[in-house]
């Protein structure tokens, strides 16, 4: 008895128990071939692989004729619909055994099995099966030979194929055009299928040439780089399809991206190989889109909003403008055009699932003196009569010394050069703060002419754990709204006035615990630190306790190293980030100028020594430097270091 199993149509359709062995394919969310709008014309004739369900929600392939030769070019002929044979509905899917007889579900098939096993032969007669050859046999474990060393063996008749080898898109930026929606995560990242008879046409190539290529098993195990275009088998209908290698994992399995579709799964080794040379290098037929324009709310995007979204979206053929494509990202930045007419980002916006995109271009002092003036008058049009707990000014900052030493967790993380740090050994006298805090605001009621004006310190209730602590009232961004920066802890946010309460004199006696920051020896490669570097270099240092060292001062941050000494080997995170490529070295300067000396409070740094020690001088050291030899005077040097022919240090060679 045969057994079978079919394509998934629809996710929701329930279906009966099947047997194990049955030729109809496994329910599947594979990558495969949406089915264009419908047209007059087909595509060239060519032997159709099995029906595949996009990724997504989107309708399956329909079946593409074999009756006519192909026709030359990219115009497609007319598509032929068949019937399911057993209740006459539209049949999508057809017997993998024959691959003739059409079926709209698997229920159809199982119901006719019966009758239909006595006219089903194979189109190709099954291969015998093989023992394991002895080179697959070195996958196991226990084996000598590495992954490496096998795929040493093989690799010189391969050539490696990379996103950038393959072929630039032809769709340019400004364009409208009809695309399926085939993988949707977020408004942020969801990639679309051009109804373009050029991509489609490409598409089915492609899938076509790699069945019959990759079909025969490999005599070698293969192993992937990173950022590699290979040829991958999926999961779910043991297909191949194009992928790219995002990460490696230990576990010999690899994150992938099948950049004809948009899906992703791990894959391990075994079921991926080197991309074919007779496959053409067409760019992704599946293109990465965020909408433009528009960012959340809060940090993520929330369930509610990527829900009702993929409603709206997933698997449905719409207008898609292209506005921009970004580089960086190797994305689109589109907007798209709903059924009633109106852009997915007004919809974002006026549902409140997103706000607009704030500009990157940093401010002049214009618009500096604008957001100023615009707060101060916020702040003062309903002042008249109320406190402005002008007394409250802001508890002085942690002193430190260069060459100081201490374990300390990050509080705030922006980027290599903006972070904040706490002290672990004030932990106690933080939680005694808190706890003092509470009682104090508990036993306080919420005044009704209380108005702080900005540079003044009182109590600010978190909006995410709903605690109080001491905070900055920085700005008045509208009457009724404050922004406050939190002075033990260095992060910042916009809450109602209500969420204001007047602090303690005895609350101000503990200097602020938050120490700005910034890693020493750093620069960002381009203009700016990559969203990579920012979110590798977060994970790092979330949730650990690492060992600082005070380098100095510089634009009002302390210039710190900071080391994992739990790591083994030890983890020096300049360093870490310049051998990953996402940073440049640069020199750290200290900045011992009698301004800083005397007022440590802007860096929080003191070119002094500590209180321990001796007293601290008073006036900046003064350092003097030998006198040159000039015009033309020959003298004998004493080379002490070399860094390089354009930078070395000599001691004159003379008695004095």
């Amino acid at each position: 008895m045969l057994a079978f199993t079919a394509v998934d149509m629809n996710p929701y359709v329930p279906t009966s128990p099947v047997r194990p062995n049955r030729p109809l394919r496994k329910p599947s969310s594979s990558p495969g071939v949406p089915s264009p709008s419908p047209s007059p014309q087909r595509f060239p004739t060519m032997r159709p692989a099995a029906p595949l369900r996009p990724a997504g929600n989107g309708r399956t392939s329909s079946p593409v004729s074999e009756d006519k030769p192909p026709l030359p070019g990219l115009v497609p002929p007319a598509l032929m619909v068949y019937l399911c044979k057993f209740c006459g509905q539209q049949g999508n899917f057809r017997c993998k055994r024959c691959k003739k007889m059409p079926y709209c579900s698997v229920v159809c098939q199982t119901e006719d099995w019966m009758e239909h096993r006595r006219t089903c032969r194979p189109v190709d007669p099954e291969p015998a099966k093989e023992k394991p050859k002895e080179s697959m046999a070195l996958l196991g474990a226990g084996h000598k030979k590495s992954l490496t060393e096998l795929q040493a063996s093989d690799s010189s008749s391969y050539k490696k194929v990379y996103l950038k080898d393959l072929q630039a898109s032809k769709i340019t930026d400004g364009a409208d055009i009809q695309a399926t929606v085939v993988e949707f995560t977020s408004p942020g990242r969801f990639f679309i299928l051009p109804q373009n008879p050029e991509v489609l046409e490409a598409l089915q190539i492609i899938s076509t040439e790699l069945q019959k290529t990759c079909s025969n098993p490999s005599g070698t195990a293969y192993l992937p780089c990173d950022g590699e275009v290979c040829a991958v088998q999926f999961s779910c209908d043991k297909n191949w399809y194009r992928g790219l290698v995002q990460s490696l994992a230990a576990d010999k399995t690899a994150n992938i991206l099948y950049i004809d579709f948009g899906n992703e799964e791990k894959v391990p080794f075994e079921r991926i190989r080197p991309l074919p040379a007779n496959i053409q290098q067409f760019c992704p037929c599946a293109m990465k889109c965020r909408i433009a324009g528009v960012v959340p709310v809060v940090n993520e995007w929330s369930d509610e909003c990527c829900i009702t979204v993929r409603q709206l979206l997933a698997g449905k053929a719409v207008t898609v403008k292209l506005l921009e494509t970004v580089e960086k990202e190797c994305a689109h930045a589109v907007d798209i055009l709903l059924s009633m007419r109106e852009l997915l980002s007004s919809f974002l916006l006026q549902n409140g699932y997103a706000q607009k995109e704030p500009v990157n271009a940093p401010p002049t002092e214009q618009d500096i003196s604008a957001m100023l003036n615009a707060s101060f008058e916020n702040f003062k049009c309903l002042s008249d009569g109320k406190d402005d707990n002008g007394w409250a000014t802001p508890p002085e900052p942690l002193t430190q010394a260069v060459g100081d030493k201490f374990s300390v967790v990050v509080t705030h993380f922006l980027s290599p050069s903006d972070l904040v740090v706490q002290k672990v050994e004030n932990a106690g006298r933080i939680q005694d703060l808190q706890l003092t805090l509470r009682n104090h605001c508990s036993q306080v009621s919420t005044p009704q002419n209380f108005r702080p004006a900005p540079g003044t310190v009182c109590c600010a209730q978190f909006s995410e754990d709903k605690q109080w602590y001491r905070a900055k009232v920085l700005a008045y961004p509208s009457e009724e709204r404050v922004c406050v920066g939190y002075l033990d802890f260095g992060n910042a946010e916009e809450v109602d006035l209500g969420q204001l309460l007047p602090i303690s004199a005895s609350l101000l006696a503990l200097p602020m615990q938050a120490i700005p920051c910034a890693l020493a020896g750093v620069q960002p490669v381009g203009e700016s630190w990559s969203k990579d570097c920012i979110l590798a270099l977060q994970r790092q240092l979330s949730n650990r306790v690492l060992q600082l060292e005070i380098q100095g001062a510089q634009a009002g941050k302390t210039l710190v190293s900071i080391i994992d000494e739990a790591s083994d080997p030890q983890t020096d995170f300049a360093e870490l980030l310049i051998s990953a490529g996402y940073a440049a070295p640069a020199s750290t300067t200290v900045n011992l100028s009698a301004e800083e000396t005397t007022a440590t409070a802007a860096a929080s740094v003191s070119p002094t020594v500590s209180s321990s020690a001796s007293p601290a001088v008073s006036q900046p050291l003064v350092w003097s430097i030998v006198e040159l030899p000039s015009d033309g005077q020959t003298v004998p040097l004493l080379t002490s270091i070399v860094e390089s022919p354009g930078r070395f240090h000599c001691h004159l060679g003379s008695p004095t």
